[in-house]
């Protein structure tokens, strides 16, 4: 399941102007990929039924979250030309290792430094496919 970034919950990350408290901010165009449109239905849906909640004592927190798009991981394969590595007969080992001598688009670097800066919380990074890990 793919969910497209002009979704009302969304709001595009901008390291000029990045405020930590934004509860689902995206970096990139394209698509979010069905682990990010998964947390995204299931902040829609806490939003949505627990506003006004019954219990007092009961509080449903969802941590803030900034999903990197489709468009940065195309760019990514696209400027290290891995799409071939990536479907060749080579050894996995052979494969991790293109994979990991190959450089991130400039842009997403940037906004990846102005989101470590301004979190000042743990942070856990999660890749979205297993293929991806």
């Amino acid at each position: 399941m793919k969910i497209s970034i002009d979704n009302k919950n969304l709001s595009r990350f901008n390291r000029a102007f990045f405020d930590a408290s934004n509860k689902f901010t995206y970096i990139g165009s394209g698509e979010l990929g069905g682990k990010a449109a998964g947390l995204l239905l299931a902040k829609e849906i806490i939003d949505d039924n627990f506003e006004n909640q019954a219990f007092d004592s009961i509080r449903i927190n969802i941590p803030n979250l900034t999903v990197i798009t489709t468009s940065f991981f195309d760019q990514f394969m696209s400027q290290n030309d891995l799409y071939g590595t990536a479907h060749s007969d080579q050894s996995n080992a052979r494969i991790a290792h293109a994979f990991q001598q190959a450089e991130l688009p400039m842009q997403l670097v940037g906004d990846l430094r102005a989101l470590i800066a301004g979190v000042h919380s743990p942070l856990a990074i999660r890749s979205s496919s297993m293929l991806e890990d």
